[in-house]
């Protein structure tokens, strides 16, 4: 899985001169919300990278739409919504733009939505790089609920891979309990790892996974007990549908979906893409 990473981006639109511009929102929706969305992506990234913050871009709709409009009701009216929003740096720019067209952007397929940038960590493998994607266009299984806006910024810190797969267990209408413990960079990198070997060979299992659970042991620290959930995807499907995908398949595995289902210590999660078009994705837990 490649992660582009978007600072460039931002010297792209300046060059460029591509006009952003605000959606206008309901009167209420302007009286109610004081949050600051900038409408220029390179000042907004400056802000963001100078501030250590996260970036939330919105691309909203060319021309007027319900859906965002829904948006911004939804955060007009959710006063807890707009003190997660004023902890980011926000930027709104027009889907349709050179910049939304870059491939940092590709998580949305073409589509508007929300884009978040992670400007708040240095050194890590995803700083300055889109960490979450969320299109207003459905998918196979996605739909795009107003509520993934408030959800999306309390996802662990982690690639764009990483915290999708956190955020299909934590949608899922069963309310799992995995991601409520602690999460684990360690157990994140091996979820990582074990994907990239499926997706590498083309076939999904648990391969060599009593000697892996032993190594992890040792780097957590902990004698506690390690499991593993795996699944893979349909053929040629978005990243963010197979993450739904995978959790789909867990709910139908009692063996796995009891591992999903609990609360453990540690966890982790990823997936990765094939070369057969195939995604692949890991839970490992700990404890």
């Amino acid at each position: 899985m490649c992660y582009y990473d978007v600072r460039f981006s931002a010297l792209l639109l300046w060059v460029l001169g591509t006009p952003c511009f605000l959606v206008a929102a309901s009167p209420e929706a302007r009286e109610a919300s004081t949050l600051t969305w900038h409408d220029d992506y390179t000042h907004a990234y400056s802000v963001a990278a100078e501030a250590k913050k996260l970036l939330l871009v919105n691309f909203v709709p060319t021309e007027p739409a319900e859906v965002q409009s829904q948006v911004e009701d939804y955060i007009a009216t959710h006063p807890e919504v707009q003190r997660q929003l004023a902890a980011c740096v926000l930027v709104r720019v027009p889907s349709g733009s050179e910049l939304h067209a870059h491939r940092a952007f590709a998580g949305l397929g073409g589509s508007a939505g929300f884009v978040v940038v992670d400007l708040a960590h240095e050194d890590k493998p995803y700083t300055g790089r889109v960490v979450s994607a969320f299109p207003f266009a459905s998918g196979k299984y996605y739909r795009w609920r107003p509520a993934y806006l408030p959800a999306m910024l309390v996802l662990p810190s982690g690639t764009l891979t990483q915290r999708t797969m956190v955020w299909a267990v934590r949608s899922h209408a069963d309310h799992p309990e995995s991601t409520d413990g602690e999460v684990s960079e360690v157990l994140l990198e091996a979820a990582g790892s074990h994907s990239a070997y499926q997706a590498r060979i083309g076939v999904q299992g648990h391969h060599q996974f009593s000697t892996r659970s032993s190594q992890l042991r040792g780097q957590l620290g902990t004698g506690g007990t390690m499991s593993e959930v795996v699944a893979q995807s349909w053929s040629n499907q978005s990243m963010i549908d197979s993450c739904i995908d995978a959790v789909k398949s867990w709910r139908h595995s009692s063996g796995h979906w009891g591992q999903v289902r609990r609360r453990h210590t540690f966890y982790g999660y990823d997936i990765r893409l094939g070369r057969n078009g195939i995604w692949y994705a890991t839970g490992i837990f700990s404890g």
